[in-house]
């Protein structure tokens, strides 16, 4: 257990537990070189503005409450590991890449305003929440590893990669979303504006579900792959099959208007 208070760490790897559970100004976490410096953190709060990390290769958080990154400067880009079922807050100013790939609790992610950030998810739920601010800002998420529903919301743009076999809950975003190399059988849920999904697994048949009841009439639901696809919700919004290759197709129409489908 170290005092963090205006201390400036060494390389190598470093264990911080703060049992009042916040860090004030002034307290600096800081490694030497920036290679291999490691810091595993127990803690509940970064309360007060002016403090600083710098030169960390990686922040590794083992602690299952709520962290608020929000006050934090941070002097490199860096990597915070989310280790158990975590809550954290205002990261994206702070950290190059949220990844909890070693989790499999809940985890809880709220990027600040207007950054974009990559996340890895652990196979636990996985919630994250990102909005722009002036200017467009991406959350690119990898969920390979996810083995329960991906609940995505804010006004930033969503990309999700790697092999994706589980439910999304797009239903909070107000932006695009992009859904890659789906796989097996899962349910998507549009938010109001523009989705596209691709599978990419020919080996399997592959059933996709899409939510649309959401998209607006002006917006466009997008369908490539050779899934069979049934799109409920009635769907008042664009529909685009230009890159989809095979299976069937079912769709529940809403109030199309002057929209084609």
């Amino acid at each position: 257990t170290l005092d963090p208070t205006n201390t400036l760490i060494t390389n190598g790897i470093n264990v911080f537990s703060a049992a009042a559970g916040t860090l004030s100004a002034g307290d600096n976490f800081s490694g030497g070189n920036g290679t291999n410096d490691v810091f595993n953190v127990d803690i509940t709060a970064l309360a007060s503005p002016g403090v600083t990390i710098g030169k960390i290769e990686s922040f590794n958080l083992s602690n299952t409450g709520t962290v608020d990154f929000t006050n934090v400067t941070n002097t490199n880009a860096m990597q915070l590991n989310i280790l158990g079922a975590a809550t954290v807050t205002g990261v994206g100013s702070t950290f190059a890449e949220v990844d909890a790939s070693s989790s499999a609790a809940a985890v809880n992610i709220t990027i600040a305003n207007g950054k974009s950030i990559d996340v890895v998810t652990g196979t636990g739920a996985t919630t994250v929440t990102a909005n722009d601010s002036g200017t467009q800002s991406t959350v690119t998420i990898d969920a390979s590893l996810a083995n329960a529903l991906l609940d995505i919301n804010g006004s930033a743009d969503f990309v999700i990669n790697g092999t994706v076999d589980v439910g999304v809950d797009a239903a909070g975003t107000s932006d695009s979303v992009t859904i890659a190399n789906t796989k097996g059988t899962l349910t998507v849920t549009a938010g109001d504006s523009d989705l596209t999904i691709t599978d990419s697994e020919t080996t399997i048949a592959q059933t996709l579900t899409v939510d649309a009841g959401a998209l607006d009439d002006n917006k466009t639901l997008t369908i490539g792959g050779d899934a069979n696809v049934a799109i409920t919700g009635g769907l008042v919004g664009n529909l685009n099959l230009s890159t989809y290759t095979g299976g069937s197709v079912s769709v529940a129409l809403g109030n199309v208007g002057d929209n084609a489908a």
